[in-house]
C-alpha cells in the first residue's frame, strides 16, 4: 500500500474548515455536453452550497468562498 502524502493546512497541521468543502458528483443526463460533471458542493464552516453544471461554476464558487476567508 503506497504511503499517504500529508500536507498541513493549517498550523497546527488540522485542515482549516473555512476552506473545506464537500462535493458531490451526479451523473450527466443522456444529453450530449462538454461539461465533465455536475453536482453540488457546500462549504463545511459557513453552510453556504449551490449546485453546479460546470468546471467552472465549481471554481467559482470555491473560490469566492474561499476568498472571504483569506
Amino acid at each position: 500500500m503506497p504511503a499517504s502524502r500529508v500536507t498541513p493546512l493549517a498550523p497546527s497541521g488540522r485542515i482549516a474548515a473555512a476552506r473545506s468543502f464537500v462535493v458531490q458528483l451526479h451523473p450527466l443526463p443522456s444529453t450530449p455536453t462538454n461539461q465533465p460533471m455536475c453536482g453540488r458542493v457546500e462549504n463545511v464552516a459557513t453552510g453556504e452550497y449551490t449546485d453546479f453544471a460546470s468546471l467552472e461554476e465549481l471554481d467559482r464558487f470555491m473560490r469566492l468562498i474561499a476568498g472571504r476567508s483569506s
